[in-house]
């Protein structure tokens, strides 16, 4: 099946430059683990900074998309989350939002 997709340049270029930061977010995940990972209790304020979407954010973590890790062994330990996991979904999910609105547009 070919499809083919209309998209503004500047959908276009969000998409690319999000791409980007996840492969630097990936290197920088490999080289040094703990840079990458965030405590549960800073990630709102980082999804802020990153103009990200807290509420689709939540539903991710919530259907378990997106998983939090514990560090330590006791029940009470901190739960951490990876950036690079959440910028990688969260921008999966961006360009299926995308793809399915240029589908829409040309069907109507």
């Amino acid at each position: 099946m070919n499809m083919k997709i209309i998209i503004e340049f500047s959908r276009l270029n969000r998409l690319l430059s999000d791409y980007v930061q996840i492969g630097y977010m990936g290197a920088v995940k490999a080289y040094e683990p703990a840079q990458d990972m965030i405590r549960q209790t800073e990630v709102e304020k980082w999804l802020k900074m990153t103009y990200a979407d807290k509420d689709l954010f939540r539903k991710l973590v919530k259907n378990g998309t997106i998983k939090p890790r514990r560090q330590g062994t006791a029940k009470n330990s901190p739960l951490y989350y990876s950036k690079e996991e959440i910028k990688r979904v969260l921008s999966a999910v961006n360009a299926l939002k995308i793809i399915n609105d240029c589908k829409n547009e040309e069907n109507t």
